[in-house]
């Protein structure tokens, strides 16, 4: 899950509009935005929606798109800590790509767009197990 921004590349004078994984949009915040990251809005809602990774291609722009990088993408490392301090490995880490960074291989032209539903209306995959689940709930944050 993470949250869907536009970036702005300020020397280059270009934008895209994008999910940032959740590992990344926390710390991008502060730097950029505000010192304690992902603040609420006045309804207690952020100003950067979810996303969960549901998403739709036009076959003719993923076919053209796999042609020209022959299937490459971008590849990062996403440890998985036991607690906040980050000293200590939760799971094994393990390289790892995200299908919701296709619009950057896609041509400046490509149109890229998102829709933002209530959470009632979203499908919502268990990943936790029952125990992180509990912990996140405790937190008041949803348990998947």
């Amino acid at each position: 899950m993470g949250g869907m921004a536009t970036l702005t590349n300020v020397e280059e004078n270009q934008k895209i509009t994008i999910n940032v994984e959740y590992n990344q949009l926390e710390p991008l915040l502060k730097e950029t935005w505000n010192k304690f990251g992902d603040v609420p809005d006045e309804d207690g809602n952020s100003y950067f929606p979810g996303n969960i990774n549901v998403l739709i291609f036009k076959v003719e722009t993923y076919l053209a798109t796999l042609d020209r990088t022959s299937g490459l993408v971008p590849e990062f490392v996403n440890p998985k800590y036991k607690d906040s301090h980050r000293e200590v490995f939760k799971s094994a880490t393990r390289l790892e790509c995200m299908m919701q960074d296709f619009p950057k291989l896609l041509s400046k032209d490509a149109k890229v767009g998102f829709s933002c539903y209530e959470r009632w209306f979203c499908f919502s995959a268990v990943k936790n197990n029952i125990v992180d689940g509990a912990v996140k709930f405790n937190q008041g944050n949803h348990p998947e």
